[in-house]
């Protein structure tokens, strides 16, 4: 057990530093190139920042699920699955036809950030289940 648990810490760790790499080099690319005359803040805010943060709160409540009410995990994701459809054609309405970002940039941003950051989510929740599994054999 203890192997495991370390196992989940250090994917937590992993999700913190590679989280935060992302968005130190989105920082640093948006303001190179806001400096270098092209402005593409808000295709970096919206297209990167905002999914990693909604990956970020769905880490947090698959985290609180797996500790606390574990029964109702798999109800969960499918839920959060059609909520992330949702959360995406909102952000492509607010991106594309609201602020009139360049359609192809924003959109292929937003896919794929949304994509790595949803695989990484579902790696954290599949970590969290086989050491809850685990835990529970111990204690048998």
């Amino acid at each position: 057990m203890p192997d495991n648990d370390k196992r989940g810490k250090q994917f937590s760790a992993f999700i913190a530093i590679s989280y935060g790499l992302i968005l130190a080099i989105s920082i640093l690319v948006a303001l190179t190139t806001y400096f270098s005359g092209l402005n593409i803040i808000p295709i970096i805010t919206l297209g990167i920042i905002c999914p990693m943060l909604y990956s970020v709160w769905n880490c947090i409540i698959t985290n609180w699920i797996a500790h606390n009410k574990e029964s109702i995990m798999l109800e969960y994701n499918l839920v959060k699955f059609l909520i992330s459809i949702g959360f995406i054609l909102l952000m492509v309405q607010i991106g594309v036809n609201w602020l009139h970002l360049n359609q192809i940039s924003y959109v292929l941003t937003l896919v794929g950030f949304w994509f790595v950051f949803h695989m990484i989510e579902a790696f954290y929740a599949s970590i969290l289940i086989t050491k809850r599994k685990l835990f529970r054999k111990a204690l048998k």
